[in-house]
């Protein structure tokens, strides 16, 4: 048998090795994919912000530093590796005729050993760097060496858009340690997990070995005590305390089945010897007074000692001894009647141990705290709270006084409303004068000034959290607040900064569109003027390359405040409306299966609908009268469902229509919608079949969808 179970445990371990061995190089294949995923959709948005007029006006030279052009790009280049902490270097490269590649502009200061000037030679320029410069495709590379480090890097070229041609290329350099951390990182969850089922087909193995050594004990120990005194079997044998009886020199001369189970024995071994298990020395003095004290007048006493077990591990017994002592007065045997108590000796160390670490943790934590009771009684309140409150602990603890803290008058404390479960009925005055507050997950920042912390104009960030026994039953609870006035500060001087940003893509895109329609005007003259067939086609396509860069132009305007405003709970039901009265339905109706879904998501949630609805219409056909918005759980969260009637999506374009430039209009309008979801973790993707309409999905997650009522839309 244990041979057999040797085997098999061979076997498991080999499984689990390779299996870990395996998920761990899947996860780090993944990791590494969507880092490289991800540093190309950095490097792409970052791309879209240089001005190519700035980059042609360049000649990869010494001259470069006198130019304005060459001063702003470098400018925005620091910018734009300041953004991201990962990102180490961002530069724009250039290729000879020779193809040899230089460096137009780098992020470093002149004054850094790294400093690159224009057109310093890039030696170590890779094949596929080279021939990103004739693709004109993104792409990473790396990890690579050069003289600066070892880097994981992502190429975007940059083209002219007059004539098509690939000006620079513009780069940004991940640390190669910063990107292997991060993947080291993704593959914890699959060793760890190895490790815990490695350790668990152990732990298996070894009881079911330890259950087969017992199992040929206990088939010894049953035939001996069937040899004992008949006279103990059906009083002694049923108990499942250890009985013995012994000498007054430690001789046994009876013990039961559950003492030689607990001591791995069978009573052949011990009856008829001085059976005496090892204690510990600090017990040994404690023991013998135990047994002094037993006498004629006061036979029976009892007594807790620590053993130590023959595989050197230590356990507490609880035993009850009772002297029989002879005519003389002496002692003349002993029985004793005992248990092991260890689990409770663990269990009250842990105990004592769990209200040490919890009394460290409240009275030491920085953070003002206090903790409350199922009967709203105080029983901790630290030192950070007495400081922030003037209110010592000794004159609140065993007290229902928390209020004192925060409010003049008595009210009950975030801790007293989970206390009591009524959390989900928050009385008036929490959204009035002291809070405009919102729940999530039990905490509450409050905006309002508390009077008796701080002063007005305070930022408060208050947490309330149960606290469980082992059946899940709230015991009590803890509550906690922190100052984040300077968060806030922080946050307003980032909204007010947006704001000028704003401003300025404002104005900046008004001037464009007047030089704009000034080169149209032009280029009409120039059509009137020409003759010759062939100039008159260069006119038409200058014609349609001005109104294509209007259009676009026209339409980034719609998103200049993407991820600059906060995150809002918005009413699905009423966005739609919005998106469908902005547009020319035809004849086209659109219908929402309920009015009381919410989510929470960037303001600009209502123009992701708005392309949907956009897209249809273009690209639809003549079959097209329906749009439905309809959304179901699932265990990830709600999926938003927006289907129409109309010709679908082609299967190999299903992943293309969220790309930057897809399609035969500006190539935004879903890219933007998918970039809009994704500033709140929603996700998008179309599932339809082709030939039979359209089906976007919308995954929300759990935390980010809410049902405000109940009613639902026909």
């Amino acid at each position: 048998m244990a041979r057999n179970l040797n085997h098999w445990l061979i076997i498991a371990i080999i499984i689990i090795l390779v299996s870990g061995f395996v998920l761990t190089m899947r996860a780090a294949q993944y990791e590494d994919s969507r880092l490289r995923h991800q540093l190309l959709v950095e490097t792409s948005l970052a791309e879209t912000g240089i001005i190519t007029g700035q980059v042609v006006a360049l000649t990869g030279s010494e001259a470069d530093l006198m130019s304005p052009d060459y001063l702003q790009l470098k400018a925005q280049m620091a910018k734009i590796r300041s953004t991201d902490p990962l990102i180490r270097f961002v530069y724009l490269m250039g290729q000879r005729s020779d193809r040899t590649v230089f460096l137009f502009i780098d992020s470093e200061d002149p004054t850094s050993e790294n400093y690159s000037p224009p057109g310093d030679v890039y030696p170590e320029a890779s094949r596929l760097l080279e021939n990103t410069f004739a693709s004109g495709e993104m792409t990473t590379e790396g990890p690579l060496n050069d003289r600066w480090g070892t880097w994981v890097s992502g190429f975007a070229p940059l083209k002219d858009p007059k004539t098509g041609r690939i000006i620079a290329v513009f780069g940004m350099d991940v640390d190669a340690r910063d990107w292997n951390r991060q993947i080291a990182t993704a593959c914890t969850p699959a060793v760890a997990g190895t490790l815990l089922v490695l350790v668990l087909v152990l732990a298996f193995f070894f009881v079911q070995k330890r259950n087969e050594r017992d199992k040929q004990v206990l088939e010894k120990s049953e035939k001996a005590i069937r040899e004992n005194e008949e006279r103990y079997r059906t009083v002694v044998e049923s108990q499942t305390e250890f009985i013995s009886r012994f000498l007054p020199d430690g001789t046994h001369i009876f013990v039961n089945e559950a003492y030689c189970r607990y001591f791995g024995k069978n009573p052949g071994e011990i009856i008829g010897t001085r059976f005496i298990p090892i204690i510990p020395k600090e017990d040994k003095k404690h023991l013998e007074q135990h047994f002094a004290s037993l006498t004629p007048m006061n036979p029976v006493a009892t007594v807790e000692h620590r053993i130590i077990m023959p595989n050197g591990i230590v356990r507490w017994q609880a035993w009850s001894d009772r002297a029989i002592f002879n005519a003389d007065g002496q002692v003349s045997e002993y029985q004793s009647v005992g248990r092991d108590i260890t689990g409770r000796k663990e269990a009250e160390r842990a105990l004592l141990e769990s209200e040490t670490r919890l009394h460290a943790v409240v009275h030491g934590s920085p953070i003002p705290k206090f903790v409350i009771d199922k009967n709203h009684l105080i029983i901790y309140w630290n030192k950070a709270l007495e400081e922030h409150s003037g209110i010592r602990a000794s004159e609140v603890v065993g007290t229902n006084q928390q209020w004192r803290a925060f409010y003049p008058h008595e009210r009950p404390c975030m801790a007293d409303l989970l206390v009591d479960g009524t959390i989900g009925k928050i009385p008036q005055w929490y959204e009035g004068k002291y809070s405009t507050s919102k729940f999530i997950e039990g905490a509450y920042e409050a905006t309002d000034f508390f009077p008796k912390l701080g002063k007005a104009g305070t930022w408060l960030y208050f947490t309330a959290a149960p606290i469980r026994d082992t059946e899940g039953n709230i015991i009590g609870a803890v509550e906690t607040l922190e100052d984040i006035t300077e968060r806030k500060q922080m946050e307003e001087a980032l909204f007010q900064a947006n704001r000028r940003l704003n401003l300025l893509s404002s104005v900046t895109r008004h001037d464009i569109l007047n030089q704009l329609m000034a080169l149209r005007a032009y280029i009409e003259l120039s059509r009137q003027n020409v003759e010759d067939p062939d100039l008159a086609t260069i006119v038409d396509k200058e014609e349609s390359i001005a109104k294509t860069i209007e259009r676009q132009i026209k339409f980034t305007g719609d998103y200049q405040d993407m991820g600059v405003k906060a995150p809002s709970w918005q009413n699905i039901h009423d966005s739609v409306m919005r998106a469908k009265g902005a547009l020319p339905m035809r004849a086209v109706s659109v219908s929402v299966d309920r009015t009381d879904l919410e989510v929470l998501a960037d303001p600009l949630l209502e123009k992701v609908f708005y392309n949907l609805f956009d897209n249809a219409l273009k690209h639809g056909g003549d079959r097209l009268t329906t749009i439905r918005i309809s959304s179901h759980e699932t265990k990830d969260g709600r999926v938003i469902v927006c289907e129409d009637d109309g010709v679908g999506v082609a299967q190999e374009d299903k992943t293309k229509i969220f790309e930057r430039g897809f399609g035969s209009n500006t190539g935004l309008g879903l890219f933007l919608s998918r970039e809009i979801l994704s500033i709140t973790g929603i996700s998008i993707l179309e599932t339809g079949i082709p030939g039979k309409g359209a089906r976007f999905e919308i995954l929300v997650p759990k935390e980010k969808n809410r049902l405000s009522g109940n009613r639902t839309a026909g």
